[in-house]
């Protein structure tokens, strides 16, 4: 009977070849994985954007879209400024965040633009003071925000030159364990 690699000087020479082939793909292969460009297990939008969000926040923020906006509001009943769909949101699934947008700010940790997820809080400043504006992340290029008086809750891009141009930070809180509450 033949032995695919004779014990060979030849046939050695085939095993190393073979092994270290599969050792420089895997390495040029892992960093692709790591950063998300190639995600077998997700699927991707046009533009390299991943489907529609399973993360629990993501999905009960945008059971608020079309909701009013309305200062002070954190209730779907008598509508939402953007901090107040930021707490109603994540409170929905048992994490306490912060009411105000400038103590939310301070929540969990941050995390690099590049890195972003769903469920990542973003921050942008609009106007000067400990202010800010905030939205929950999808995860695919977008978040949920209530944006001002005479608005609507709704997604919008963060690719936006407005947005861009505004973005503060983005902050990662706890990971709800359950779905939404009744």
């Amino acid at each position: 009977m033949r032995r695919p690699f004779p014990h060979t000087a030849s046939g050695l020479l085939v095993r190393i070849r073979s092994a270290l082939w599969i050792a420089v793909l895997g390495a040029a292969l892992l960093p692709l994985t790591a950063c998300g460009v190639l995600d077998f297990g997700k699927a991707r939008l046009p533009g390299g954007h991943a489907g529609p969000s399973s993360h629990p926040v993501v999905r009960t923020a945008q059971s608020a879209i079309g909701i009013p906006y309305r200062w002070g509001g954190d209730t779907p009943r008598e509508g939402f400024d953007c901090s107040g769909l930021v707490h109603w949101a994540y409170a929905r699934h048992g994490v306490r965040l912060p009411r105000p947008s400038w103590q939310q700010i301070r929540a969990g940790f941050a995390v690099p633009r590049s890195q972003v997820m769903a469920g990542d809080l973003v921050f942008f400043k609009i106007v000067q003071g400990r202010s800010y504006h905030v939205g929950i992340s999808t995860g695919r290029g977008t978040f949920i925000h209530s944006p001002k008086s005479g608005s609507r809750v709704r997604e919008s891009s963060l690719s936006n030159s407005y947005w861009q141009s505004h973005y503060v930070t983005a902050r990662r809180v706890a990971r709800p364990a359950t779905a939404a509450h009744p």
